[in-house]
């Protein structure tokens, strides 16, 4: 039996979502999106920094582990100006490196030594 033509526009609507959520960025680049709003950033500097991708593992300065979870962020010498992103960072699980040297970064970077990373090494130096 045929199914009738009034869920048609509803199977389509569902088939949309899905394929949406398919191609969503990741917790992880959610996090880092929000750690990139509470800096100034220089026009270029973090442009690929974006929710077109599914993880920000091919972003500028992160590196990821197999399973697609940030494990580092270094981004020394991008002029990056701001209050410490500290908030979004502590919220990246596996993270254990971040390198924001030579920029103008708040001075409570030294929060995430005190989050869920409870292995970071932070290098913040000016």
């Amino acid at each position: 039996m045929a199914a009738p033509t009034s869920f048609l526009p509803i199977l389509f609507f569902l088939l949309l979502l899905l394929a949406n959520a398919a191609r969503a960025l990741n917790q992880d680049g959610v996090h880092l999106l929000y750690a990139k709003r509470a800096l100034t950033v220089p026009p270029d500097a973090l442009a690929d920094w974006n929710t077109s991708h599914a993880t920000p593992c091919a972003w500028t300065g992160v590196t990821c582990d197999d399973a697609g979870a940030v494990t580092e962020v270094s981004l020394p010498n991008l002029n990056l100006v701001g209050s410490s992103p500290a908030d979004a960072l502590c919220r990246l699980p596996r993270l254990r490196s971040v390198d924001l040297s030579t920029n103008y970064i708040g001075p409570d970077l030294d929060r995430l030594s005190t989050c869920l990373c409870t292995q970071l090494v932070i290098c913040v130096g000016k």
